[in-house]
């Protein structure tokens, strides 16, 4: 399978198997670590995935995951990722990190809509709130991305 063959149901899998294995192994596959990072830099609903993951494993571990994929990452790609943990760190009550990494994201691209918008959140809503917001769309975003399955990734365009 060549990487312009790579579809969203793929992807998801990979997503599952990393979030499965990732929090006794510390170590993720490089190929489903490949595959979902270029799932998440071209479908905003699979980096919202991410944003949902708390609902399902716990927060730590959800922060060792995303530092592992910024670990990883080219400096492009890196915007995602620090938009991501700092929703983790906002939701911890590290409000000086959370923007912190928002900056950081900013720096790497100044037009990235996630971080522009935690951002105005973070400056208006008290981390509760952020999280029965995440509550509420994590379903929605699973049931989006189970839908999407059989997308190729090479059809979407960049986040």
């Amino acid at each position: 399978m060549t990487k312009q063959d790579r579809t969203i149901g793929q992807a998801l899998d990979a997503f599952l198997r990393i979030t499965d294995e990732f929090p006794v192994s510390k170590v993720a596959n490089s190929e489903d670590v490949e595959i979902v990072n270029e799932a998440v830099q071209v479908d905003l609903n699979f980096r919202d995935l991410f944003m949902g993951l708390p609902n399902h494993i716990d927060i730590n571990t959800c922060v060792e995951i995303v530092s592992y994929f910024l670990a990883l990452s080219n400096e492009k790609d890196k915007v995602a990722y620090y938009s991501i943990l700092s929703s983790y760190m906002f939701e911890l009550g590290d409000t000086e990190l959370a923007n912190s990494l928002i900056d950081e994201a900013l720096k790497v691209n100044l037009d990235y809509s996630l971080a522009k918008l935690l951002k105005r959140v973070y400056a208006q809503m008290p981390s509760n709130m952020f999280i029965e917001m995440r509550n509420q769309l994590d379903h929605k975003v699973r049931k989006t991305a189970s839908e999407m399955k059989d997308i190729k990734l090479s059809e979407l365009v960049n986040a």
